[in-house]
């Protein structure tokens, strides 16, 4: 098969349908009409695998109908994929994150949702375990490529580990989420070992457009 053929899917329900408020928020991680009862991650994860498989996902949708999702997905001719990857296995690195969040429900689901991307991450629930990580993967020759962290952590906060992980590497790209994102941004001296601010929980798009911008080559 040739790569300009495609895979379309469509999916329709017959429910409660969406606000454009709605249809623009349901991929964001954590955002859910469910109350308790949703993680508002499904379709998170959806988008995060359609978007792994260089695939679009639309949206139709009105309230009291229904709504229909259109999934698209570009069908790879899988003999010469097959050879490229071989011949660039030696070359080929998935991009290594260290991701640090003293909750578990945030670490984990962004952690879930970057490994969908394709990359390898290695969660933390605080700063000194998070350094001891750093410090042993240095070691071992494996160094991470990016660190994402909270800015609220106890024992010790985002920028303080940042400062001490800049002590051990300075070129390293670091991601602070905080709920006070646009307070921090303002106060330069408080975020200069910091290379990007996100507000917390950022969503898969800000995130993306962070990690394309810090680390340009590895996103192909």
């Amino acid at each position: 098969m040739g790569s300009d053929q495609f895979i379309n899917i469509s999916l329709t329900d017959n429910g409660t349908g969406m606000t454009d408020e709605q249809k623009e928020k349901c991929f964001d991680p954590f955002y859910t009409t469910k109350g308790t009862e949703g993680t508002g991650l499904g379709l998170a994860e959806v988008f995060g695998m359609v978007n792994r498989h260089e695939g679009t996902l639309e949206i139709e949708s009105e309230l009291g109908v229904g709504t229909t999702f259109h999934i698209k997905i570009p069908v790879h001719d899988i003999l010469k994929e097959s050879i490229d990857k071989s011949e660039s296995a030696e070359s080929f690195s998935f991009l290594r994150i260290l991701f640090v969040d003293d909750n578990i429900k945030i670490r984990d689901a962004f952690a879930e949702l970057l490994e969908i991307d394709g990359y390898s991450v290695t969660v933390c629930s605080e700063g000194l375990s998070a350094i001891e990580v750093y410090q042993k993967t240095k070691e071992d020759k494996k160094d991470f490529d990016l660190v994402i962290t909270d800015l609220g952590m106890p024992g010790m906060d985002g920028l303080e580990l940042s400062r001490r992980i800049k002590e051990i590497d300075r070129n390293i790209p670091i991601i602070l989420l905080s709920g006070w994102g646009k307070m921090l941004d303002r106060d330069k001296e408080l975020t200069e070992d910091i290379d990007y601010l996100l507000s917390k929980p950022p969503n898969m798009k800000e995130l993306r457009k962070a990690i394309a911008e810090l680390i340009p080559e590895k996103e192909d």
